[in-house]
C-alpha cells in the first residue's frame, strides 16, 4: 500500500477518511500519512453550513505526540437540548420554525460529544482535528501508526 512520489522519496504510508461529525455525516476530514510528513484537509464550517476545507502539513521532525482526546462540551447539550424542547412543541402551531428549531437542536446535541486528533509539535502547542465519535477506533490505529513513525519504530 506505500507509494512513492517521485521528486521528494516520500513515501505514502497510510491514508484515511474521517467523518467529521455525527450530524455532519456526509461531510469527510482526510488524513496522509508519510514517511515525512502528515497532510490533512479539514471541513469549515460557519454556524452549520459547510464552506470549504483546510489544508494543514506537519512535518514529522516536529511533531511531539499524536492523541485522541474525546470531550463532551456541557454548552452545546444545554443549548442543543434547550432548542429541541422549544422546538418539538412548536412543531403543532408553526411546523416550519419548530422543525428548524428542533433540527439545529437535535444537530448541536449530537455534536456536544466530540473525538478530536489531536498534534502536538515540540514547541508544546497542539491543533485540534475533530472527527465523529464512532471513527475513533479507526483513529486510534491511524494515530498509532503516526506515534511509531515518530519513535522510530516503522
Amino acid at each position: 500500500m506505500s507509494e512513492k512520489t517521485s521528486s521528494t522519496q516520500e513515501i505514502t504510508i497510510s491514508e484515511e477518511e474521517f467523518m467529521y461529525s455525527i450530524s455532519y455525516f456526509f461531510i469527510k476530514s482526510k488524513f496522509k500519512l508519510t514517511n515525512k510528513r502528515i497532510e490533512g484537509e479539514i471541513p469549515n464550517l460557519t454556524l452549520f453550513i459547510p464552506t470549504g476545507k483546510d489544508s494543514a502539513t506537519y512535518s514529522l521532525n516536529n511533531i511531539s505526540g499524536v492523541k485522541i482526546s474525546t470531550k463532551f462540551y456541557l454548552k452545546s447539550f444545554i443549548i442543543g437540548l434547550i432548542l429541541t424542547l422549544i422546538g418539538l412543541p412548536m412543531l403543532g402551531d408553526s411546523f416550519l420554525i419548530g422543525l428548524i428549531m428542533s433540527c439545529v437542536g437535535i444537530s448541536t446535541l449530537l455534536n456536544s460529544f466530540r473525538s478530536l486528533i489531536v498534534v502536538q509539535n515540540s514547541g508544546g502547542s497542539s491543533m485540534a482535528h475533530a472527527i465523529a465519535p464512532m471513527e475513533r477506533t479507526r483513529a486510534q490505529i491511524f494515530v498509532s501508526k503516526i506515534n511509531d513513525i515518530i519513535a522510530g519504530n516503522l
